[in-house]
């Protein structure tokens, strides 16, 4: 049986839970594709925006925030690749 990460979120928490799922996937996802605009050729911002959309998708089959290791590795990567990021566009 599958179930869907965001309405998981959404019963749990309503709007608030739900909006601060969203923010955790959306945010990074939108400081990678800026970044990618700016430098196509850089694979760490592509990288980062794969990272990003695969959990988020990864969300509409199964429950996001519930495994442990798929969690630690979302976080490690995302901040490896946001530090990167920041560093090579001056975002800080």
């Amino acid at each position: 049986m599958t179930q869907n990460g965001y309405l998981t979120s959404y019963y749990n928490g309503g709007i608030v839970l739900l909006g601060a799922l969203l923010l955790l996937l959306l945010v990074p996802l939108r400081i990678f594709i800026r970044a990618m605009r700016q430098n196509r050729d850089e694979p760490v911002f592509i990288a980062g925006t794969l990272l990003a959309i695969g959990f988020a998708s990864h969300g509409m089959f199964n429950v996001l925030m519930g495994d442990v290791f798929m969690n630690a590795f979302y976080v490690f990567f995302l901040a490896i690749f946001l530090h990167l990021t920041a560093k090579s566009t001056k975002i800080s």
